[in-house]
Parts: structure tokens; sequence; C-alpha cells
């Protein structure tokens, strides 16, 4: 995929869709089960750019944790950080 394009035939995944609307408990099963967190949807956005974009804190710390990195771009050139709002997640994802 080149940067900037959008793939509207991939879908989010269970697992990337859970990211961003904060489910943790759903989150952790999915991972458990053997889910990728660097799966990535129709913009580049892997789990932790939609955990960032959702600012859900509890589930970047789990992706976190399972070894998720945040430094990783999208196709528009983004990082997970860049998509947050949330002060706590950009200083997580910032070191």
């Amino acid at each position: 995929m080149m940067r900037g394009n959008i793939d509207y035939n991939l879908r989010p995944s269970p697992l990337i869709w859970a990211c961003f609307k904060g489910n943790y408990k759903i989150v952790w099963h999915l991972l458990k089960l053997g889910l990728d967190w660097e799966e990535i949807d129709g913009f580049g956005n892997n789990s932790m750019h939609q955990a960032a974009a959702g600012d859900n804190l509890e589930v970047v710390k789990i992706l976190l944790l399972w070894g998720a990195r945040g430094g990783i771009k999208n196709t528009r050139g983004h990082e997970a950080k860049e998509l947050a709002t949330n002060q706590e997640i950009i200083i997580l994802l910032d070191t």
C-alpha cells in the first residue's frame, strides 16, 4: 500500500475495533487468541493507532505490555501518538 492511499478492501479486525472502542477485556482476550496487533485497517492503522485515536489509555498500556510499538507510521505518515489527544498516552508513546 502506498503512503496516503486508502485500501477500501481492508476492514478493521475485531482487535482493531476493540482497541478503538476501549474494551480492554476483549482486547486481552483477542490477543490471547493470537490476533496480531500489527494487522492494519484500510488507512494503515494498527491496534495501537486505534487505541491512541480513541484515547484509550488502558488499552494502550495493554498493547505496550504485549510488545506493541507506537512508532509505526500509518499510510498517511502518522504515528499513534500523533492521533492521540490524551496527554498520558502521548507521554507513554513518546518514550
